[in-house]
């Protein structure tokens, strides 16, 4: 009897331990500096998660719906400095390449009116889509905002990157997602 006790203290223990260093190491990473692969593109090569979300209208998008084409996913809240700081850059992107590629926001968990209201002062004319529960951003994972992923259009995410993209780096990754020669 006492061994089984002793067994389970060091199992315990262990397991514990474990935790903590695991804690330690997911802390370290989410701290980590602006170079690390939470602020770098990296490729995925994995099927895009299925939704079916609500835009401001109304009416839904399905990612079935995207089939056939390129697109950019981009996971993002009004009350995120660098989400707001990125739109423009997506926009311009989106106003450039729309025929090649459909870059499609996302809020996460924040009311239509919130959403309404924050798009009438940062205009963007490419599809909002609406998480309310943040369910579409569990299912792809989204750790930090924004949250930015590029599906081809077979529907696999061929990249993804947490954090804001700058002007030259988003036009160099969507020239390289779609095939272009580098900008000159």
């Amino acid at each position: 009897m006492k061994r089984l006790a002793l067994l389970y203290l060091i199992v315990g223990t262990l397991f514990i331990a474990t935790l903590g260093v695991l804690w330690w190491r997911v802390t370290q990473v989410t701290q980590a500096p602006a170079t690390s692969l939470l602020t770098v593109t990296v490729p995925v090569y994995r099927h895009a998660p299925a939704f079916d979300l609500p835009l401001l209208d109304g009416s839904t998008l399905t990612l079935t719906q995207l089939r056939g084409r390129k697109a950019i996913l981009n996971f993002w809240a009004s009350w995120c400095g660098p989400c707001r700081a990125e739109m423009p850059h997506l926009e311009s992107l989106y106003q450039r390449y729309k025929e090649r590629l459909l870059v499609v926001g996302i809020n996460i968990a924040e009311e239509s009116e919130t959403v309404r209201r924050f798009l009438e002062r940062v205009r963007v004319t490419y599809p909002v889509l609406l998480d309310a529960q943040g369910r579409v951003a569990r299912a792809y994972g989204v750790i930090a905002q924004p949250a930015t992923y590029w599906i081809d259009e077979r529907g696999q995410i061929i990249y993804r990157k947490f954090g804001a993209y700058s002007p030259s780096e988003l036009e160099d990754i969507a020239r390289a997602f779609l095939a272009l020669p580098p900008a000159p």
